[in-house]
């Protein structure tokens, strides 16, 4: 009997770029000193840095940041939580099916 078992797991984490990081690190230290994001988007502007793709940073931008970023820690700190989805079990013999069990036709 030959018995085929797939597991598969969907976590992706997309890394910081360098840069990200340096901006990511400025915006959490403001947000930690009480600075809105209109207040952080115009530090930064005046600061000289721009955003990944060049532009200039505005307020939506560092909103955005921050959400993600919170989103991020907030699924790293979570235990994972493994659960079943779908079994199937088929029985056979000289390519001939004998019986089969799908978990979802029987629930």
């Amino acid at each position: 009997m030959k018995v085929k078992l797939r597991i598969t797991a969907k976590v992706s984490l997309k890394k910081y770029s360098p840069y990200q990081k340096v901006l990511l690190k400025i915006v959490i230290n403001l947000r930690d000193k009480g600075f809105n994001t209109s207040e952080m988007s115009s530090y930064l502007n005046r600061n000289g840095y721009l955003s990944v793709r060049g532009k200039a940073i505005k307020p939506s931008h560092i909103w955005n940041m921050l959400s993600k970023h919170d989103s991020r820690q907030k699924r790293l700190n979570s235990s994972l939580k493994e659960t079943i989805d779908h079994i199937q079990i088929k029985l056979e013999t000289c390519n001939e099916s004998i019986e089969s069990y799908d978990q979802e036709t029987h629930l």
